[in-house]
């Protein structure tokens, strides 16, 4: 069987066994056209992907490829400028969230906020808007060593974080934080 080449840097591809389900649902049964994929008109090589029982995309509503699913655009709330080019829009957005800045990013199901989660104005502010003045929020980081700089993880924590489902896991953050960035970004 011939695969497709056109989900190379697609940045939309999930997994068909663990991908979105809850989150692009909008109504019984679960299929793609009553999710938030309808609106996606699938390519002739995802078409015929999805409706072979043979293949491991069968019947997988959120499927999609360069060809016809969704693409990423950066939209400037500002201006009105857009950018298109993906590497350009991570660039970007990288520089943003450098620069203090709060950004959403809209997924198949919803948005991600992100900001710099050790710039306390822009954290504060984050909170002030969500109205999430002492609840947690999510941080990723880019490995377990780099999270042990910032919080206390015991055995069972770090096995669940290592785990092949990498759960939300609340941690004890390390008392002298400000000590720890600044060794870290030295």
């Amino acid at each position: 069987m011939k695969k497709q080449k056109n989900r190379i840097s697609y940045p939309f591809i999930n997994c068909t066994n663990c991908g979105p389900r809850f989150t692009i649902i909008q109504d019984l049964p679960y299929d793609r056209e009553k999710s938030t994929m309808k609106k996606f008109r699938l390519c002739a090589g995802c078409r015929k992907e999805y409706e072979d029982i043979s293949d491991r995309r069968f019947h997988a509503q959120p499927i999609a490829c360069l060809n016809c699913g969704p693409k990423y655009e950066l939209v400037n709330q500002t201006s009105g400028n857009r950018i298109a080019q993906i590497a350009q829009i991570i660039d970007t957005v990288a520089d943003l969230i450098r620069t203090g800045k709060i950004v959403a990013i809209k997924g198949l199901g919803g948005f991600f906020i992100a900001c710099d989660a050790m710039n306390e104005k822009t954290v504060s502010r984050l909170r002030h808007l969500k109205v999430r003045e002492g609840k947690p929020f999510a941080v990723m980081f880019a490995n377990i060593n780099e999270l042990k700089k910032f919080v206390e993880i015991n055995e069972s924590e770090e096995k669940n974080l290592l785990s092949w489902r990498r759960p939300i896991v609340i941690l004890k953050e390390i008392k002298d934080i400000a000590t720890c960035w600044r060794s870290s970004s030295d």
